[in-house]
């Protein structure tokens, strides 16, 4: 896959950290090409990654083996209408979003069959990412095996059922925004207590790490593991935290669930 050219239509967050993973890995990425409406979003790529550009996507997309749709659901439509009928039968398409089914794409691009689905994890920044793959079953063995080489240069690239792929992007793509500020605010107040820098990294790393492995690990039930630790300076929030939780994710997924 990233030894033929390859074209983004989106510059934003998400192909940032796939093309920062890459460079992490020294691969060439001088047969990436990025369409994005936003001037300033295409020259800060240009300049960190010296990537090739395009101002306009149309006609011009059939000198591409490979298409990444990355662009947010609402304007999945209006791509799939500018490149149909442009593209080449076993041209590759990959598509980052949430909710467009591989069906649906099919349908969008005139019945075309060669298509990919995943939702990149942003710790593919540093090559550690969560990267779950859905194949059309049209996509050869070939051409699975080229997309597989190109995502594990990122993280982890496991095959699933993609009914299952919004409920990774609820957990694993959004889910380090649920945590990153509690993480950053406990590294913080650590450096004010008295430890130093590194210190205060190691210890939120290392509590974090050995909490997840208690927790799933140690056999014991939900109830076992919360009587652990007898003081619980912000239990009395807990049952707040954990109604956000319940209320918060549940409603965008539903509007995130496939159509």
């Amino acid at each position: 896959m990233l030894n033929s050219k390859i074209l983004f239509i989106g510059g934003g967050r998400v192909v940032n950290f796939m093309l920062q993973g890459w460079a992490n890995s020294n691969i060439p990425l001088n047969n990436i090409t990025v369409f994005d409406p936003d001037s300033t979003v295409v020259e800060k790529l240009e300049n960190k990654f010296s990537i090739k550009t395009v101002e306009s996507i149309g006609s011009n997309v059939k000198d591409f083996k490979t298409i990444v749709i990355a662009v947010h659901p609402p304007v999945i439509k209006s791509v799939l209408d500018s490149i149909k009928g442009h593209i080449e039968e076993n041209t590759l398409i990959i598509s980052l979003a949430p909710k467009f089914t591989i069906q649906a794409i099919s349908a969008g691009l005139d019945n075309h069959k060669n298509i990919v689905r995943t939702i990149p994890s942003a710790a593919s920044i540093i090559n550690e990412g969560l990267n779950p793959i859905c194949f059309s079953s049209f996509v050869s063995p070939q051409e699975q095996e080229k997309v597989f080489t190109a995502f594990k240069y990122l993280g982890q690239a496991p095959v699933i059922a993609e009914a299952k792929l919004e409920a990774y992007a609820m957990i694993v793509a959004m889910g380090p925004t649920y945590l990153w500020f509690q993480w950053h605010t406990m590294h913080q107040l650590a450096k004010e207590f008295g430890m130093d820098a590194d210190e205060a990294v190691s210890a939120v790393k290392i509590m974090t790490d050995t909490s997840l492995k208690t927790l799933f690990d140690s056999g014991l039930e939900y109830d076992q593991v919360q009587d652990l630790v007898p003081v619980k300076p912000l239990g009395e929030t807990q049952e707040k935290i954990m109604e956000f939780y319940n209320t918060k994710l549940p409603e965008l997924f539903n509007k995130i669930k496939t159509i």
